[in-house]
């Protein structure tokens, strides 16, 4: 689990470090929570990078201790 909030500098090191981790099965649940940075369009772009291992849940804004509670 990822909760992104303007993150959009940090989503590719975070993302593919992540993805590139050697013998394990990767899928990762990001949510966001509601940034206004082109965080969503970086995420849309990792995406189709990587539709198997990443699943998107674009959100309102409620904060980062009840984004990761949801």
């Amino acid at each position: 689990m990822l909760s992104t909030y303007n993150g959009t500098t940090y989503l590719d090191e975070q993302v593919e470090s992540l993805i590139n981790q050697k013998d394990v099965d990767i899928q990762i649940l990001i949510r966001d929570d509601g940034s206004t940075d082109d965080t969503i369009a970086k995420l849309n772009a990792l995406k189709q990078r990587y539709p198997q291992q990443i699943i998107l849940y674009p959100e309102n804004n409620i904060g980062v201790v009840a984004s990761f509670l949801i």
